[in-house]
């Protein structure tokens, strides 16, 4: 229960604020500003939150995984925290681009690596199923 309400709820809840702060101030042509307000409420938020979940509690996101690889994506979450803090203190709009396409290729791979684990096992198990009726 706390799980899913710390870790996919308060962040989400975050990133949506962000996107309406960040629409409203687009649509007065405040890039500039639209862009600060969309990492300081939703890009830190969600990758501290990831950082935290990936390095100090292990195995929350595949059963049975290498601790090493949730550190991993720990590490990179709070890389991505880390750039974004520091483009909030130094605001560049080709920073923010730079953060966001790492971000989103980041998720995209995790995607991917999610998405391929799952396929692995089930053809796996459908290899072992067919192996067993052969038998």
């Amino acid at each position: 229960m706390y799980n899913s309400l710390f870790y996919i709820w308060v962040p989400s809840i975050f990133v949506f604020i962000a996107i309406w702060r960040s629409i409203s101030l687009f649509k007065q042509s405040k890039i500039n500003e639209g862009l600060y307000a969309f990492t300081l409420i939703g890009l830190v938020p969600w990758s501290l939150i990831s950082a935290f979940r990936h390095m100090f509690l292990p195995g929350q996101i595949i059963k049975g995984q290498n601790p090493f690889f949730e550190f991993e994506a720990g590490g990179t979450s709070l890389a991505i925290a880390i750039a974004s803090i520091y483009t909030l203190f130094f605001p560049n709009p080709y920073q923010y681009f730079i953060i966001f396409l790492i971000y989103l290729l980041y998720l995209i791979f995790a995607l991917l690596a999610v998405l391929l684990f799952a396929l692995f096992a089930w053809l796996l198990f459908a290899l072992f199923a067919l192996v067993a009726l052969l038998a």
